[in-house]
């Protein structure tokens, strides 16, 4: 009997040299992601795709070099939507920059009619603190 080899791929990502997709890792610990969905129903999907993986890898912005990689989830296929994560080695207290790329995002969503008031951003360091113990 042949079993079939192929498996479902349920995430795409593209992370510079030696960083890894986990808050863990030494280049994000002090970061943060830009995170939002879209739906698997949105009409222009592939495009809103398409254009966030040149975009980001183009690197011909302000502060692009604050990007360290960007990842496209579909975890299950019971979902309704795609996760992106956008990871940033800047976090909130970084005022100057994080405006910047909320208003770069929100320029780039418009000009894909894509509605931007759904991504948030996470703080790595927050986000994942040890909880201190209740008294």
């Amino acid at each position: 009997m042949i079993k079939d080899k192929r498996r479902r791929i349920n995430s795409l990502e593209y992370f510079k040299a030696g960083i890894e997709p986990k808050w863990e890792d030494p280049h994000n610990e002090n970061g943060g992601r830009f995170i939002f969905s879209i739906n698997k129903t949105q009409e222009n999907k592939d495009e809103i795709y398409t254009n966030l993986v040149f975009y980001l890898l183009g690197e011909s912005f302000d502060h692009c070099e604050h990007i360290n990689g960007f990842r496209f989830i579909s975890a299950k296929s019971a979902q309704t939507f795609y996760r992106v994560e956008i990871w940033v080695d800047f976090n909130d207290q970084n005022i100057l920059v994080l405006t910047h790329y909320q208003v770069l995002l929100t320029h780039l969503f418009k000009s894909l009619n894509y509605d931007s008031k759904s991504v948030k951003f996470l703080n790595n360091k927050t986000e994942h603190a040890p909880k201190e113990p209740a008294a």
